[in-house]
């Protein structure tokens, strides 16, 4: 859900409430593509993620402190 980093569709509430939604079925794992067009870009949707999805989490990795209340 929310699409993928590095696109214009990449929706960060929506990619969030998506992996708590999986937590809360018991999913503890979570795989995403990245745009394989360059590699400046795939880095730079790496990054992205890191900081708008994976920073957003809570030290024990349960992505669901992280969605909007």
């Amino acid at each position: 859900a929310g699409g993928g980093p590095g696109t214009s569709r990449f929706n960060v509430d929506q990619h969030l409430e998506g992996l708590a939604d999986m937590a809360a079925l018991g999913v503890t794992w979570n795989s995403v593509g990245v745009p394989g067009t360059s590699l400046d870009l795939a880095l730079e949707s790496l990054e992205q993620y890191g900081a708008e999805i994976i920073g957003k989490g809570d030290p024990d990795g349960c992505q669901e402190s992280a969605s909007p209340s």
